[in-house]
């Protein structure tokens, strides 16, 4: 078959083009492109640092395993292989966004976490109120029904009354 002949021709001509040594022009753009990836390397480093001191450790062993493969792809870059540095770069980053996609989903975690603490703090508040409110309706009850039965209220009831009013604000 001819197509597969050539198929064949035009992979050894990219094999035999991966193998030569890299002329000026390529390996000055190796140089930059190692230069470049080294910068990052530092950049995810950091990250990582950052990353740890969350406690988030499925993110912080994908930011080690991107930064062990930058730092691959460079020396592969530095020493003309271009091809091969491509591909640790590419499996950086997949591995990049898989921290990323980890951390996103360990700020979900949090913020669901967050969200319950703030539903069971502001339940507790609302039982106290509650409590309170159903004190207040009893005490007021009470002053009703002595009103009720003797006509009027002492003074020192008058004062529970206004007690009670104050306490509703």
């Amino acid at each position: 078959n001819e197509a597969q002949k050539n198929l064949d021709d035009l992979k050894k001509k990219l094999e035999d083009l991966a193998k030569r040594p890299l002329n000026d022009e390529e390996k000055k753009k190796a140089d930059a492109l190692a230069k470049k990836q080294k910068q990052i390397q530092e950049l995810t480093k950091e990250l990582q640092k950052q990353i740890e001191q969350l406690q988030q450790d499925q993110a912080a062993r994908s930011m080690q395993r991107a930064q062990d493969n930058m730092q691959q792809g460079q020396q592969n870059l530095q020493q003309g292989q271009p091809q091969q540095g491509e591909e640790d770069e590419q499996k950086a980053l997949e591995d990049l966004k898989r921290a990323e996609e980890e951390l996103k989903q360990a700020l979900e975690d949090l913020k669901r976490q967050a969200e319950e603490e703030l539903m069971v703090a502001l339940e507790a508040e609302v039982k106290k109120l509650i409590e309170s409110q159903e004190k207040i309706n009893k005490s007021t009850k009470d002053l009703d029904t002595l009103k009720r039965q003797k006509g009027s209220l002492t003074r020192a009831e008058q004062m529970t009354a206004k007690g009670l009013s104050d306490a509703q604000l």
